[in-house]
């Protein structure tokens, strides 16, 4: 009865889903009377423990002690019961609702003359108490985030709104930083030892890589604008792209012109992109 929503689902298709699902209420009102004996006034009793809300009505009748296993019938239809089971409070202050009941917050009695003008006091304080609570414990509505905005018409909307390219990547931290804003590659040495590899590489579908050599170390730039050294191996024409770690190897011609770069994964993919200047 205390539970409550902690995020919620959202659906093309139909109103939007809690979870945990079907919370309680925010306010919860509970009505006893004399009669309520046992298993229904224990549960009264831990509801006024978890103080899970107000009680109104009479004190229960306090019969917490009774049978629970080995309750054999009779060959008459009848049956053996006897006293087996005694619930307390786990504070060890009391044997739980046993020959006391469970104290309404607000005792309210329904006399002969209530039921004959078909009145119910008991109900009636229980909707004005519940109403009081409700005034003191408002629920709040859930409220849905913008939706994400695809890549291709983000240049159309608002700078506040959310975009494709803003979000965390799956086991990155959230909330996601901030865009990052790359400079443009500073002006590359052109006759340094690198030279050869130096130009622009079209890797189709992928997007111009940019080969760059800065001072005696090489660098890649790849459509973001993502800034990758590429560290020589002993062997001619290959690298290692760090800190990412990809192999790195240079394509030449007959006559000794580099014309492409070759982009070697980890999980066996290859990627060939051609110079183009």
């Amino acid at each position: 009865m205390q539970r409550k929503p902690l995020y919620y689902y959202m659906f093309r298709g139909g109103d939007d889903i809690a979870t945990p699902v079907n919370p309680a209420p925010p306010v919860k009102v509970m009505l006893i009377n004399e009669l309520n004996g046992s298993a229904a006034e224990t549960g009264a009793f831990m509801f006024k423990l978890a103080k899970v809300g107000p009680i109104v009505g009479k004190r229960t009748f306090g019969a917490g002690i009774g049978p629970y296993y080995f309750t054999p019938a009779l060959i008459d239809g009848g049956q053996i019961r006897l006293p087996n089971r005694a619930a307390y409070d786990p504070s060890g202050t009391t044997w739980g609702i046993e020959n006391a009941g469970v104290a309404p917050d607000f005792d309210v009695e329904i006399t002969p003359a209530d039921v004959i003008a078909g009145r119910d006091p008991q109900l009636e304080k229980a909707v004005e108490v519940a109403l009081a609570e409700i005034s003191k414990n408002r629920s709040v509505s859930p409220k849905r985030p913008p939706f994400p905005v695809h890549p291709g018409a983000q240049s159309n909307v608002p700078s506040a709104a959310i975009s494709v390219s803003s979000l965390p990547q799956a086991g990155s931290a959230y909330p996601a930083p901030g865009p990052k804003t790359v400079p443009p590659p500073a002006a590359g040495v052109t006759d340094g030892k690198f030279a050869a590899f130096v130009g622009s590489y079209d890797g189709g579908t992928l997007g111009v890589l940019v080969v760059r050599q800065e001072g005696e170390k090489l660098f890649a730039f790849d459509p973001r604008g993502q800034r990758i050294e590429l560290v020589p191996e002993s062997t001619a024409d290959k690298f290692t792209a760090q800190p990412v770690g990809n192999a790195v190897s240079f394509e030449r011609d007959a006559a000794g012109k580099v014309t492409a770069i070759i982009i070697a994964f980890p999980d066996g993919r290859t990627i060939k992109a051609r110079k183009t200047s």
